[in-house]
Parts: structure tokens; sequence; C-alpha cells
């Protein structure tokens, strides 16, 4: 939907244009991957992306001693590696944005920029030692010879553009970057709004010529005292603890933590309610629910100084914003949930605990996980705009909940997070999350930040069962360090893997460690991990129930109207198919709007996503069947038809408010090699009534014959209107549709699942 017209052109900076780049052609990447492992060793490690213009990751290595300072070794090891990672100057193209000692060895993070603006997601971080050695390289750099030559909006007309769509949002913040779409990319803004309370404060990426939302985020993620320890669950007993380092005599102020109430419920000004009896201490009693509890401050003063205090004392890392050390707390909001984030405007993170059913701020696993969530933006950020040609890509927003994740549950020593706010309900923030758990990638993707965390989060629990706790704190810690802020999985693993041996090197871990360490990451499928679930092995002929899970439009604060998976499924069909099923079955109970979601399919290619227009759209596909359909079906009889032995390949977008929770499975018919009818075989039951929804391409009686020939026309009028709410199939994407007719849909009674469940296997 074209939303708004660009208005009050601003003049073309009159700068010259970078020099051109191109992906680097698989014949000179394999060459010069040859010449690296030749000289840094056979166990070095190198990856490159077919869009990229060099390599996106090197580890496991060592260079000589280039330089007694780290951040010359960096600019020393960029120049001489210049041409396998895609650089032609890189002087000219990066600026240095952060340098973090830790544990003998610096992170230097490089920014690439051009007319003075950043590119987001695009540059270096750099791993080099205080012997001056470099050991880690990941990062990319974008082509900026490709920016259209186009008049930009100025500040006055960008805003005003975003106004025509939503008029009362109030700009905080309105920065200049450029954006990069694969190895190109384009000038947008990066514009903070409100538009309400504090909380309703998103930070919405503007394309700076035509004003167009790309797309858009929130802006969130001494004395004696009582308190549950972690929380009412885990400890149902109030715990008389001391509270450490006040700073003052009449408020919850110290060195490490402050706490605040929220005034009114949308928490526009701040209160404090908590003040100290005679003796100088806050003994007081839990009182939910309730939106003026004191024992709220108090509880979340004692966790952000104990979590503050952990990571300075068990990693040597001090978060600091605005030259002190203290991070403010802030309880009694009117919302059940919790996040991170700048809620008072001073340019510093906060951790916000809500009210609903239960109260946040009494669970311990809550606050740790905010605060981390503060430690990771600060340290690798992870919250970049990642797009690729499958479509938008979460894995960074999953490795941050992970982290944030373990780190609550190593501190408390529990592999069980957040059991009391989950009384609240599910999902997201509101759920029981769970260490110990066997979440594989690429299996586990549900295309959600904290369902996909879980798979980061396992994998480190995983690790820290087989080598200590003390070890695994080191090695995350030090992972988290060397990522790029736009990492996937496959950079994650390969991370961990390239950490392990700078730590066997330190002393920190063993080798018998560090074998365990590529144990554990190999087995959860990091390394390579592409975003595409395979439904179904010919083979076995197994089948697996996947789950996805899609934020609404509600989260995104009006600037986005449609959103897409970040998880393609593909099914390979055995050359005995005739019929073959792409079922996707919004969970019961959660609110689906009419016509909100489109399902697309594609053979023998991942369907294919383009961002060279002001926003992401899907140009590769051969057919989209929209009306919130629950299955795409090919058969040998329907037009197109199956070929069989292909792969087909399923993604979804859609527009639901809600967030989009659905079960994902496979069905596939074949014929055993007997021609008799009764032994054609499905791997699963046609037993659901006739009367239930119409089921996509043609009208396929369930029991066809593998050598059924196609109708020669649908059952439909060639011009016939759909009616509402009914699947339509348009081919190509050229404007040839057809009406579906009513058929007996597989799988609906093994689609009625209990929510939460992830997979499960099953033979035909």
């Amino acid at each position: 939907m074209v939303r708004i017209a660009a208005l009050g052109w601003l003049a073309w900076l009159s700068l010259a244009a970078p020099a051109s780049a191109a992906p680097m052609p698989l014949d000179e990447a394999s060459a010069r991957t040859a010449a690296f492992l030749s000289t840094y060793g056979s166990d070095a490690q190198v990856r490159f992306l077919p869009i990229s213009l060099g390599a996106v990751f090197l580890g496991n290595f060592r260079t000589e001693p280039l330089a007694r300072d780290p951040v010359e070794a960096a600019w020393r090891f960029l120049e001489r590696e210049a041409a396998i990672l895609g650089l032609t100057d890189p002087r000219a193209a990066l600026r240095v944005e952060k340098i973090t000692p830790w544990n003998g060895w610096t992170t230097v993070r490089l920014r690439q920029t051009a007319w003075g603006r950043p590119v987001i997601g695009r540059g270096f971080v750099v791993v080099a030692g205080d012997d001056g050695r470099v050991y880690q390289v990941s990062g990319a750099v974008a082509d900026l010879s490709t920016v259209p030559a186009d008049p930009l909006l100025d500040h006055d007309a960008a805003v005003a553009a975003l106004h025509r769509i939503v008029p009362h949002a109030r700009v905080a913040g309105f920065e200049p970057a450029l954006l990069a779409d694969g190895t190109a990319a384009r000038f947008v803004y990066v514009v903070t709004v409100e538009q309400g309370g504090p909380l309703d404060r998103f930070e919405v990426l503007q394309d700076a010529v035509s004003g167009r939302p790309i797309t858009a985020r929130r802006a969130f993620l001494g004395a004696q005292a009582r308190v549950y320890d972690p929380n009412p669950v885990v400890n149902p007993t109030l715990l008389t603890v001391e509270l450490n380092e006040l700073t003052s005599t009449t408020n919850l102020e110290g060195r490490f933590a402050r706490a605040y109430a929220c005034s009114t419920s949308e928490c526009r000004s701040r209160t404090r309610r908590a003040t100290p009896d005679g003796s100088g201490d806050y003994l007081y009693d839990p009182d939910e629910p309730s939106l003026t509890d004191p024992f709220s401050e108090v509880s979340a003063y004692y966790h952000i100084d104990k979590v503050n205090r952990w990571f300075e004392e068990t990693l040597g890392y001090a978060l600091t914003c605005g030259g002190h050390r203290w991070v403010a707390g802030i309880v009694n909001l009117d919302y059940a949930n919790a996040m991170y984030g700048d809620i008072d405007g001073d340019r510093c993170g906060d951790v916000l605990t809500g009210q609903g059913t239960v109260d946040f701020a009494y669970d311990g696993d809550v606050v740790y996980h905010e605060f981390t969530h503060g430690v990771v933006d600060a340290v690798a950020g992870l919250r970049g705009w990642a797009r690729d040609s499958l479509g938008p890509d979460y894995s960074a927003g999953g490795i941050n909940e992970g982290y944030a994740d373990y780190f609550s549950c190593t501190i408390s020593g529990d592999p069980n997070l957040g059991e009391y706010m989950s009384r609240e309900g599910l999902g997201g923030e509101l759920g029981t999350r769970h260490a110990v758990n066997d979440n594989t990638c690429p299996n586990s993707l549900e295309g959600e930040s904290h369902g996909d965390g879980k798979i980061w989060l396992g994998t480190l629990w995983e690790i820290r069962t087989a080598i200590g706790a003390a070890k695994a704190d080191q090695l995350a810690f030090g992972t988290l360090q060397s990522l790029s802020e736009t990492a996937d999985f496959d950079e994650a693993g390969r991370a961990l893997v390239a950490t392990a041996g700078r730590l066997v090197a330190a002393g920190t871990l063993t080798a018998a460690d560090q074998a365990e360490v590529e144990r554990i990451v190999g087995e959860r499928g990091l390394i390579d991990c592409v975003r595409i679930i395979d439904l179904y092995d010919p083979d076995t002929g197994e089948s697996i129930l996947a789950s996805n899970i899609s934020p609404g439009l509600d989260e995104f604060g009006g600037w986005v109207d449609e959103l897409y998976s970040g998880v393609q499924y593909r099914i390979r069909t055995p050359p005995t198919a005739y019929r073959v099923s792409f079922v996707f079955t919004p969970v019961p109970g959660l609110p689906v709007d009419p016509n909100c979601y489109d399902l697309y399919a594609r053979q023998g290619e991942p369907i294919h996503f383009s961002a060279s227009g002001w926003t992401m759209t899907i140009d590769g596909y051969d057919l989209v069947v929209t009306g919130n359909p629950d299955a795409v079906t090919y058969a040998t009889w329907t037009d197109p038809p199956l070929v069989p032995g292909a792969e087909y390949y399923y993604t979804y977008a859609h527009r639901n408010g809600y967030p989009m929770w659905a079960s994902i499975t496979a069905s596939v018919s074949v014929t055993t090699p007997r021609p008799d009818e009764e032994d054609v075989v499905e791997d699963v039951p046609h037993d659901t009534p006739a009367d239930t929804p119409a089921e996509i391409i043609e009208d396929v009686a369930a029991d066809a014959p593998a050598d059924a020939e196609p109708d020669a026309q649908p059952d439909t009028q060639p011009d016939a209107e759909p009616d509402a709410g009914e699947p339509t199939v348009t081919v190509g994407g050229d404007g040839c549709g057809c009406r579906t007719t009513p058929t007996p849909r597989p799988l609906l009674a093994l689609l009625a699942l209990l929510a939460g469940t992830l997979a499960f296997r099953r033979r035909s």
C-alpha cells in the first residue's frame, strides 16, 4: 500500500560516489579462501555469503604481532587482507566506533561510513590481542556506488511525511544514515517517535527519498530489606538481605542501582514510594496487585545491584552510561510486561518492570534478563536491521534473547527462567523458557526472537553443563564481544568455536573443553545454518510439525502494513509423490483477522525477497494463495502440476493486528510399486469432515490415483470473483487467478495442537 507522497525535495549530495563493487564470484572466493588457509593454517574458518562483497567471517587463526596498539593492529590486518574482505581502502571506508578491552583481548568495532553517515549493519568487528596479533574478524561492507542519485527530503519534509501516516507522533530523534540492502545501500533517516506515553516509543526507518517508512521497532528492549530471591515460585520465603553500597540515606540510590516508581499509569513521570524506617531499613512486605507497592522498588534495587555487580566481579565488565555505573529500575507501570530501554530520555537504558496479575519486579529472573539486554546492546548491539534474499532475518534478535535468558539462568543457577512472571500469560517476555532443551538450527527456528533465542540458550547451557559454569560464562561473554550487530546463528557458532580456541591458548579452557564446545555447536546445527526448514524427508517418509510466530502489526505503531516470516520451509518430494501439501494452521483460540495472510510457493529454489524498492517485497515465487488459506497443494493433475522428485519452498506474509502463531507441516501422498488403488499411501489419514475449509489449487479428491489427468478447467467460472474470505490463487505474480473449490482437508485432526508444541516426528 502506498502511504504518502514525497514532499519538499532536498538537493542531491554533490559528492563523488564510491567505487563500484559486486559480489565476489565463487571461483575468486574459493581461490582467496585457499590462499588464506595457506597463510594461516587449515584450521582457520572462512565464510562467504552469496551476495557478499567478500568474506563475512575469518576465525580460528592468529597473525604475527602487527602493532603494539590493538587498534592499529586491526587497521593493518584489514589493509593486508582487504582483498578477501571486499575492501578497497579500509581507512577511507571505515571509522572506529568502539574499543572494548577484555581479558587480554581488545574488540575493535569499525563502522562503514559515507557522506558523513553511518551505514546501518555494515562494518567489521576485529578481535586483537594485547600481543598485537589479530584472531578474528566478522562483518561486511556494502557497495555504495549503487546508492540512488535522487534528491533527499529535508528534515521538515521527512517529518511531515511521517505525520501523514501517524499524525500525533512526536519526533524525539532524527539521524541520517544509509541502509544496506544486500550489497547495495540507500539513504534513510532513523527517526525516534513517541506516540503517547514513553512506552509508545518507536524507531522508524524512513526512506530519505520517498519519505515512506521501511520498517519500525519498539525502542525498548547498604541497608536491610525484604525480597524474594530469585522469585516467589522458586523460593516463596521472604529473605532479609543487605542492600549494598547505598549512597543515599533517604532513597534507594547506590553505586550499582537506583529505584523509582511510575507516578502515573503510563509512567510519564517518576516518583519514590520506598523510604527507610527509623533504622534506615526498607522492610516492606509484598502487596500485589498494586501500582503503589514500595516492595517493588526494593526488589528492583536489590536485583539490579546483584546483576550489575555480578557482571563486574565475574566477567570484568562494567556497564557504564553517562559517566556512572548505576542502572535505574522503574516499577509500578500499569503494563503486564518488562523491558529495557531509555524511558526517561537521559540516553541511558532503564530496567522497566510492569504490574499485571503479577508484579514483574518480584521476579529476579526478569530483572537479570532485562539488564542483560542492556549489556548486549552496549557490547554488540544485536538489533540490526538484517534482510536478505530469504526475507527478514531475526537471528540477531534471537541471539540477543538467548544471551539474556542464559545470563539470567546462570546468575540464578536455575535452568528455568521466569517461573513467577509466566503466570501472566504465554509467549514472548511472558513465557517460561527452559535452558535444558534440544533446540537446533534451523529446525527449531520460529521466526520470533524469544522462540529463536532458545536455540542459543540451549547451546550455552549445554556447554555450561559440559565444562562448568565459570568457563562457560567466560566463553559466552567472550563470544558476545566478537559478534557483529547483524550476527546470525552461523556466525555465532563459528565465533563460539574461535573464542574457545583463544581461551585454550590463554589457559582458561582445556583442549577437552574445546572439543566439547565443537561437539555441541555441531550437534546444534549452528555452523552453516540457513533459515530453511525441511518439513519432509523423502528417504524415510518422516514429516515434522514446525511452529512459526510472527509479531502483529499492532506492535509496530502503525508504521508497517505487512510482515513476513523470517523462515522458509522446504518439502523435498520423492519420485513416487503424486500430491504434496504445505499445511498452515493458526493456533486455535488466537485472533486472526479476515483475509490477513497469504501463502507463497516456489518450485526448485527458495522464494526470493528484494529490498530494492522502498520496502521489502517478494519478487520470486510461482504462486501466492490469498484469503487465509489452510494449505497450498501441488498434484500431478493441478496447474501448475507437481513434479515428483522436485523441491518446493514456502513462506507466508500477514497483516494481522495480533501476533500470528501457526503450526506448519507437510502432507505427502506417494504410490507404492504395486498398482492397486488400495496401495496408495498418505503420510496422514483423511478422516476429516467434507465441510472443512477449502484446499488450495483445484478440486482434488483425497484418494486420486497417481496417474490422474489434469482437469480440463477449474470448477469455477473464469471470471468469477472469490467470495469474501475465500482463498484465491495467483500464479507467478502475473495477476492470473482462479478460485479454489472445497475439498476434504487432511491434517485437521492432527493440527488440533496444544499451544507451545514445537515439533514431533512420525513415520508413514
